[in-house]
């Protein structure tokens, strides 16, 4: 059965109510798991989550790997420790400053029904205004054209793949090694996130 492991690195907790209420409305009807990595030095407590609001989704809330990087991309990887290995189970990372559509696990679910084989899901992203940021489409798959917000990644073909550490850049890194080695993203012309969309932030 398809599902979703969301990967969020939070060093804002003050925007966890917010993306909880994004999550579990944005994903139906797909179920899976979210997990809300904190980095200690900047989201020291345990934060509590509003429970998942329909069934088969479930939260896995931690700590991990204190300070040091900007970017949450040790986090992000003890996340990717984690997530079982299925190839119907679908990695996207969530940062805890940006917003998913209503109607993204229905517009995932779509693209998978139509290309079936995919590996790589790379969408478009928006900013809050809803105007275009990045388009998804092949000459955009590119150095400082790419952010993980717009990418969804099968499970099984991750394997050892991380995201590099202290650099704003390890987006790119982490999905183009991943395309060199099974082949080019599908690309969906329709938002996955609304980028930095949460106020404050």
């Amino acid at each position: 059965m398809l599902s979703l492991s969301v990967v969020t690195a939070l060093s804002r907790p003050q925007n966890a109510e917010s993306l909880a209420k994004c999550v579990y409305a944005s994903t139906r009807p797909l179920p899976g798991c979210w997990y809300i990595v904190r980095d200690p030095l900047k989201a020291p407590e345990h934060v509590p989550m509003p429970p998942p609001t329909y069934q088969d989704w479930t939260t896995n809330e931690f700590a991990a790997h204190p300070g040091g990087d900007a970017s949450g991309a040790p986090q992000k990887n003890a996340a990717l420790d984690q997530i079982p290995i299925d190839p119907d189970n679908w990695i996207y990372c969530l940062d805890d400053d940006n917003l998913l559509p209503v109607g993204f696990g229905l517009a995932v679910q779509e693209a998978l029904w139509q290309h079936p084989d995919a590996k790589i899901l790379v969408f478009s992203q928006v900013n809050h205004k809803g105007e275009l940021l990045r388009r998804a489409v092949p000459e955009n798959f590119a150095y400082r054209q790419i952010d993980c917000g717009q990418f969804l990644v099968r499970a099984d073909v991750v394997g050892g793949e991380r995201f590099l550490l202290n650099t704003y850049w390890s987006d790119w890194v982490f999905i183009r090694n991943l395309a060199a080695k099974v082949g080019l993203p599908v690309f969906v012309d329709k938002p996955t996130t609304f980028y930095n969309a949460i106020a404050g932030a």
